[in-house]
């Protein structure tokens, strides 16, 4: 076989039946990870695939069969099914960071895991937990083909399944929807194999009542089914897997921030087999994501990012970290009524970026953590929230989040460490 038929590596231009090894000896990288960098690079030669299949029996050892191709995902071992396209995947966020500390870390390890056992699953959490992202990262990283499906109160969702249709050459007819073809038939990948999809279905805790019946029938977990225009049904495709992803646990929202979610059927939350609330970010993982997507902010306020510790104590004193723990912590209390997740952190940094771009050559405004806040912070539900907020954050950032004549009556307060 000549060089040329070989597989070569879009990295360094090395030539190889099956470029595994290669790419994690020398390049440190998963073959999910090289294939999300360069889609539809080929990562084992077919014939030689297709010969080592053939001879499967005999005792000649043989290069790593792509089959075996696997991908770690927050410490969990996942195959990659290296025939699916990238295009038929969920697309990875961008700078889409594991979480590795703290306690959504360990939320999203058990996550993988559920997936990975191809349990049905329902995660929920506070807006801004990466709920969507991680399924996202995970379909794009194990290649599994996907596709989302987005609840809404009031949108019909039967164009999902099937929807009947009149035309002059076909007369009366029902034309199939994705998620009916995906449930039932699973995908064709590109060298003919049949393996089942993910389905993701986000906002499931804003279903009505006849939105959700329509998710009844396909998560029985005694034998998943999906329905028919005629009353009869069609076995789930095995292996196929449903994740749903929501604000709420399916019981009505008990914060009185998510007033569009609605109670679910018990009886239908049951046929999730894991259940998961994601947690909010660890500010060390935070933090990364931050400088990595916004750049130029990096650069610049750097000291804003990383803060300051107090000699002999170690203590953080100042900086992005504290403040955004400060304003969760109260959140979480119930004392601060507004929302904060990675989301609100990420529009606060993108305003300061978007100021400095606009002026690259001038020296950060010493206001300008403050006048980027009001992009965040002015969507409070009201004056009250929004100076408490900014009052409680004051001391920790650089050029402070109060205006003259707010500081009045603000205190110190006790810093622990962070």
């Amino acid at each position: 076989m000549s060089k040329a038929k070989l597989p070569t590596c879009r990295i360094c231009g090395h030539a190889e039946t099956v470029l595994t090894r290669h790419l994690q000896a020398e390049h440190g990288l998963a073959v999910g990870d090289y294939l999300e960098k360069h889609p539809g690079a080929a990562v084992a030669d077919q014939d030689v695939l297709k010969l080592v299949q053939s001879e499967a029996a005999s005792d000649r050892e043989h290069p790593l069969d792509p089959a075996d191709l696997t991908v770690n995902f927050a410490g969990v071992e996942c195959a990659v099914n290296w025939d699916v396209p990238a295009s038929a995947c969920l697309r990875e966020p961008d700078c889409y960071r594991i979480p590795t500390v703290g306690t959504l870390a360990k939320d999203v390890a058990a996550s993988a895991l559920f997936l990975k056992r191809r349990r049905s699953t329902y995660i929920w959490g506070p807006q801004g937990t990466g709920k969507d992202g991680f399924v996202h990262a995970w379909s794009a990283k194990t290649r599994t083909p996907s596709e989302k499906f987005q609840v809404a109160p009031g949108k019909d969702i039967q164009p999902w399944l099937w929807v009947r249709e009149v035309s002059p050459d076909r007369g009366t007819y029902y034309r199939e929807g994705r998620l009916l073809q995906l449930a039932r038939d699973g995908f064709t990948t590109r060298t003919g194999r049949k393996i089942p999809a993910l389905i993701l279905i986000t906002d499931i805790d804003r279903a009505t009542k006849s939105q959700a019946e329509t998710f009844r029938l396909l998560l029985d977990t005694i034998e998943g089914r999906v329905p028919r225009w005629d009353g009869g049904s069609w076995p789930v495709f095995p292996g196929t897997l449903f994740v749903a992803t929501a604000n709420t646990a399916g019981q009505g929202d008990e914060t009185g921030r998510y007033v569009s979610s609605n109670i679910l059927d018990a009886t239908i939350l049951a046929r999730f087999q894991r259940f998961r609330r994601f947690s909010l970010m660890d500010w060390k993982d935070e933090e990364p994501i931050l400088r990595a997507k916004y750049p130029s902010f990096a650069e610049k306020m750097d000291q804003v990012l990383r803060g300051t510790r107090e000699r002999g104590t170690g203590k953080m004193v100042t900086g992005l970290g504290i403040a955004t723990r400060t304003l969760r912590e109260a959140i979480t209390a119930r004392d601060l009524h507004a929302d904060f997740s990675h989301r609100e952190l990420s529009n606060w940094v993108e305003a300061a970026q978007d100021i400095l771009d606009e002026h690259p050559r001038r020296k950060p405004p010493e206001g300008l953590m403050r006048e980027a806040g009001r992009a965040v912070f002015d969507k409070f539900p009201d004056a009250e929230t929004r100076l408490r907020a900014k009052r409680l954050i004051h001391g920790f950032i650089e050029g402070g989040m109060l205006n003259p004549g707010e500081t009045d009556g603000v205190e110190e307060g006790e810093l622990g460490a962070f």
